[in-house]
């Protein structure tokens, strides 16, 4: 077995009968690298949302679309790709949606091209931002299977967590840079451009290193285990009132975070605020929720406390989310803005891989891809909802507040003028308040796939 493994890789190593290969790194990377290429190109427009309606010639809630389009998208194809990466394997998975997200990336450059009708940008740009939200399912449901296949038990929250954590990065990074890079409408081409880097790179190194599905040995029992039907796995999930009550928990907190993301500058605009800083406040948000989730993903590892953990987690975000609601009620407070979104990055980050490794644990032996790939569709069903009732649910800024917004009068209503979304956070954290009420009353599960290897390692000394 020895010198099989290493025919494979120079570093790979034993542990009993289980073997773990060093190139799962570098498939670990590319994952991540992709995963960063798409969610800059799914969040690129929210924090210049005003220069981008202007752009485009659209109101605020067509900019929005540009990302409801991958959550609308995850919908109508999550299952499939769920069913695609279990049935064909992770390379496939992975190939295809580096690809379409290269070719969406290329495309949304066209719409700023100069001899593109000024009437038909905004429709190319919508059919690049298709194709990347098309791939974006494909990458977001890898990070658990590659995890399971290709890492030994005691790397497995970690590995998921890095490449869990690297789409929001793209989401950071996009935030931080799209208002630097666009500093006025001729700009955004520029921006689309620089977008396009990533996804090539991803292109160019999944193709040439991520070869094979599966490792020649498997690093842990559970990896050796051969899963459930996809279809059989899609009934397990649903008989498992755990998983229930971790799907609409989880999908509440996913899709918080995505409409936040969202509509973050046209909370912030009204109150003053720049898009600068509006930047600042999503890239600060994501960098303190990576070292949550670092955190997170590396105490489970080692204490294997995964309910305790999600439960704290989720409490302690709903809690920073009230106070964000209410500190953004008012003008001139950039302090407490920004220590309250850290706060809440670092509490609803550290939750997500959490949630992922959970969502494994209490369906197991069902597909990794087909659990945390419903968690994920779970986050886009409340994402959607957030989104759309933001904009239905909020209020006009008062006559007297119109002279202290920074809003551009191309992201407001057109009819109505700047718009006040208090409401729109405070609803946002009502349904958080009821999730983190469901998940620490109702949520208990055994460890089914830490109980299984535990077993075999008692029943073969390994």
């Amino acid at each position: 077995m020895e010198g099989d493994a290493q025919l494979q890789s120079t570093s790979s190593y034993r542990d009993g009968e289980f073997v773990v290969y060093t190139r799962r790194w570098f498939m670990l990377l590319v994952i991540c690298l992709a995963n960063v290429g798409n969610a800059m190109m799914w969040i690129s427009f929210a924090s210049v949302a005003d220069v981008t309606a202007e752009f485009y010639n659209v109101t605020s809630f067509q900019v929005d679309f540009l990302s409801l389009t991958y959550m609308i998208a995850f919908l109508v194809i999550g299952l499939f790709s769920s069913w695609l990466i279990d049935t064909w394997g992770l390379r496939i998975g992975v190939l295809f949606s580096v690809y379409v997200t290269l070719i969406g990336a290329v495309i949304r450059i066209l719409s700023g091209l100069s001899f593109v009708n000024k009437r038909y940008k905004y429709s190319v740009v919508m059919i690049g931002q298709t194709l990347g939200a098309i791939a974006q399912p494909f990458l977001l449901e890898s990070p658990t299977k590659l995890a399971a296949l290709w890492f030994p038990g005691n790397q497995r929250a970690i590995a998921n967590t890095l490449s869990t954590m690297s789409n929001p990065c793209g989401i950071l990074l996009a935030n931080a840079l799209s208002p630097v890079i666009v500093t006025s409408t001729n700009k955004l081409p520029l921006m689309l451009e620089l977008y396009t880097i990533i996804p090539a790179i991803a292109v160019i190194l999944a193709t040439l290193g991520f070869c094979e599905n599966t490792p020649p040995r498997p690093p842990s029992s559970s990896a050796a285990e051969v899963g459930e039907p996809f279809f059989d796995g899609l009934k397990l999930v649903f008989q498992s009132r755990s998983y229930i009550v971790l799907f609409i928990c989880m999908g509440v907190g996913i899709g918080i975070f995505s409409a936040l993301s969202t509509v973050i500058e046209q909370v912030l605009c009204v109150r003053g605020y720049s898009n600068e800083f509006s930047g600042l406040c999503g890239a600060l948000m994501i960098g303190c929720g990576l070292i949550g989730a670092l955190l997170s993903g590396v105490y489970v590892d080692r204490t294997k406390k995964f309910i305790e953990t999600a439960k704290v987690l989720i409490c302690c975000a709903t809690f920073t989310l009230i106070a964000f609601s209410m500190i953004t009620r008012f003008r001139g407070l950039p302090a407490p803005t920004i220590l309250c979104i850290c706060l809440f990055g670092a509490f609803a980050f550290g939750l997500l891989p959490v949630g992922l490794e959970l969502a494994v644990e209490c369906t197991y032996p069902v597909a990794e891809a087909t659990s945390s790939g419903l968690l994920w569709m779970s986050g886009q069903i409340f994402g959607i909802i957030c989104i759309v009732s933001s904009q239905a649910v909020s209020t006009p800024l008062p006559v007297a507040e119109i002279p202290y917004s920074n809003c551009a009068n191309s992201t407001a209503n057109r009819d109505s003028g700047p718009l006040d979304m208090t409401w729109s956070l405070l609803f946002m954290s009502s349904f958080a308040v009821i999730a983190s009420c469901l998940l620490v009353v109702l949520f208990h599960t055994p460890y089914k796939r830490l109980n299984a290897e535990k077993k075999y390692g008692e029943e073969y000394g390994c």
